[in-house]
């Protein structure tokens, strides 16, 4: 069984176009719907009772975090893979199901997510590499001033979105994990308002020894930005800190403290 977890905060009407395309996304799998509010005043929680009854909602009173949020609903799933989906996304026809016999087929994989399609039908990154500091600068226009960041902006020409592969980490938008493999690690790390969790979660299971599997045959749609409500300067301070705590977890103080006072000169606009 797959339980699928959706962390909602004021995105009522995404959530229940979200909601509408589940059904034939899971087809042959039987499925657990679990929502967690976080605390949302657009009247989602009422949306939820009276056309999706068949759904667990937990309400939080306040925004608790998107990976604090996701670990509370895999606390109280009961599917032996647990599908991580944000609020602003559309499942394809057995995108779910096929996920689902690709994460089962070896017990070397860990973590398995979809081919990723914006509004336009195109594709867009559903897996990336590890960030690294070069990496982090790459989109500078300050700093392509006064170094050549285009070497270090080649990666992103290198993705082949038509082939199965193992790849470093996928996008939190859509992740099926093996329980077992959730609970190994940990779970999501809730030092992580927001920003990086799903980057840190690949990088410990892949650390753990599981692989990380793209599955171009499943697809999804991502309307993107839909999950971010807050103000501009509440995601950027909450970003640059995600940022810092991701360099410090899985690098050193020093590239924590790095990273930290570069950001501004990146230009990073959220």
């Amino acid at each position: 069984m797959v339980s699928v977890i959706i962390v909602n905060y004021n995105t009522k009407e995404l959530l229940a176009a979200c909601l509408k395309t589940l059904p034939e996304g899971v087809e042959g799998l039987s499925r657990q719907v679990i929502v967690v509010d976080n605390g949302s005043t657009d009247g989602s929680g009422e949306m939820i009772k009276t056309q999706f009854p068949e759904v667990i909602l937990i309400e939080n009173k306040a925004n608790l975090g998107f990976s604090r949020a996701n670990n509370l609903g895999a606390q109280n799933a009961s599917g032996d893979a647990l599908l991580f989906l944000n609020s602003d996304t559309l499942i394809k026809k057995n995108a779910i199901s096929i996920l689902y016999r690709t994460l089962m087929e070896s017990e070397f994989t860990g973590i398995v997510g979809p081919k990723i399609l914006n509004v336009q039908g195109q594709p867009t990154r559903s897996y990336m590499r590890f960030l690294t500091l070069p990496m982090l600068f790459a989109g500078s226009d300050k700093l392509s001033q006064f170094i050549n960041v285009e070497r270090y902006r080649l990666h992103y020409t290198q993705y082949d979105f038509t082939h199965r592969r193992a790849v470093p980490w996928l996008s939190g938008a859509c992740l099926l994990v093996k329980r077992p493999v959730f609970v190994e690690v940990g779970g999501f790390d809730e030092a992580y308002f927001f920003y990086c969790e799903d980057m840190d979660l690949c990088l410990q299971v892949s650390k753990k020894g599981y692989q990380i599997i793209y599955e171009p045959s499943a697809e999804i749609i991502h309307l993107f930005g839909g999950s971010s409500k807050e103000k501009k300067e509440d995601l950027y301070r909450v970003y640059r800190h995600s940022i810092f705590h991701y360099f410090r977890k899985n690098f050193s103080l020093l590239h924590a403290w790095a990273a930290w006072l570069l950001i501004p000169l990146t230009g990073k606009k959220i």
